[in-house]
């Protein structure tokens, strides 16, 4: 009877609270949580292919309207996975609107932000494949990326690996 006597105004004071954490954890999973991505997601994006896993993964970021930060033109997710051999942190998707919209040509805009230094991740996928992704390789006609374009990150331990719609 004593632990009763503390025990259920203790239980009614902390309810509320860990409710509301609860709420605010499932409502706003935060910036340090990150998505695991079977590399294969990756398949084909050394042509710039978007494989139907990935398209897939995009939508189902942009459906959760969760991103880790929003940009006006990209949003970005915090992920686990590989492409070409090197760690991605985060996945940056093109979206057309405020609302995360597809229906436009910079949806296709899709990048891989790489947990390796600029420098780093050239070299490796210099000596993986003999090419200079820092060179970029476009279609004459609409100027849509047939390969990745490898360019330097907002911070120094990362990079971005791109595919972009071009003038689309």
């Amino acid at each position: 009877m004593k632990i009763m006597k503390w025990f259920m105004p203790v239980v009614l004071v902390l309810l509320p609270i860990l409710v509301f954490a609860q709420d605010n954890m499932k409502d706003n999973p935060g910036p340090n949580i990150s998505i695991s991505l079977d590399s294969q997601v990756f398949k084909e994006f050394d042509r710039c292919r978007i494989s139907k896993k990935l398209s897939g993964a995009k939508a189902q970021f942009i459906k959760s309207g969760k991103p880790l930060k929003k940009e006006k033109q990209v949003w970005t997710y915090a992920v686990k996975s590989e492409v070409m051999g090197l760690p991605v942190k985060a996945i940056m998707v093109g979206v057309c609107d405020d609302h995360g919209d597809q229906a436009c040509g910079w949806s296709a805009f899709t990048a891989a932000v790489i947990a390796k230094p600029f420098e780093e991740a050239k070299n490796h996928l210099k000596k993986k494949t003999g090419i200079d992704y820092t060179t970029e390789k476009r279609s004459k006609e609409s100027e849509i990326t047939l390969r990745p374009v490898l360019a330097p990150g907002k911070k120094n331990n990362e990079c971005i690996l791109f595919c972009d719609p071009g003038i689309l």
